[in-house]
């Protein structure tokens, strides 16, 4: 049940973009503005990543509770960990770009494999003593050693110059308001809605705040 928001990320997320940004990337390799046009996409592609899956993670306790018997609402614990895996997903996706370009897919093929050998090593260290949370910590990290292998591959063929600092503090926000989120958990599924949606309001505010736009980009 908690993996299958995992999905609500792609479906609505990653799917709709790369269907409009696949064909253009190839187009805008060789201009001359290409380096800047990559990573103002990837910053705003992450900042919908990272706000719809703070958005699911912190409103699934209150999405079971109203959807789902009493058996499944501890599901809604393991959300975070879904997202993280599926947005390193979408970094695989993007960042595969060099390997792509210059037509190289065997490298994609052999990031899989690897990660589908390390997500069953994983899986047999961590389901033992962590139950479902070992899973979803064995998706983060095989997904995580696909990305690495993919993206050091892909930047030999055609480098993108992409702005991870400013990703990590994004991701660092919305997991701080996430877990301000279970602290103030209420049993009332009003109550709870309303401070989750406020504190979901605060993560774009701050976002704003924080030096992470230009001053034009803040205009527009």
């Amino acid at each position: 049940m908690g993996y299958k928001f995992g999905f609500i990320l792609w479906i609505f997320v990653q799917r709709p973009i790369f269907n409009i940004w696949e064909p253009q990337r190839f187009e805008i390799a060789n201009r001359v503005d290409a380096d800047e046009i990559n990573k103002k996409m990837f910053f705003y592609f992450n900042l919908l990543l990272i706000m719809f899956a703070f958005g699911i993670s912190i409103f699934g306790r209150d999405l079971f509770r109203i959807i789902s018997d009493k058996t499944f609402w501890d599901a809604y614990k393991i959300i975070p960990l879904i997202m993280i895996a599926y947005i390193i997903q979408a970094w695989t996706a993007f960042g595969n770009f060099g390997i792509m370009y210059h037509e190289k897919t065997k490298y994609i093929a052999v990031g899989t494999i690897l990660a589908s050998i390390s997500s069953l090593i994983f899986c047999f260290i961590l389901i033992p003593y962590f139950g479902s949370f070992g899973a979803a910590y064995a998706t983060i990290l095989a997904f995580y050693i696909r990305f690495a292998f993919i993206f050091k591959y892909s930047q030999k063929e055609y480098r993108l110059y992409l702005q991870w600092i400013k990703i990590l503090i994004m991701m660092a926000l919305a997991a701080s308001l996430y877990a301000i989120s279970v602290l103030v958990q209420q049993d009332s599924i009003v109550v709870s809605i309303i401070i989750n949606m406020l504190i979901f309001i605060s993560f774009p505010t701050l976002i704003f705040i924080f030096p992470l736009f230009k001053k034009e980009e803040k205009k527009k």
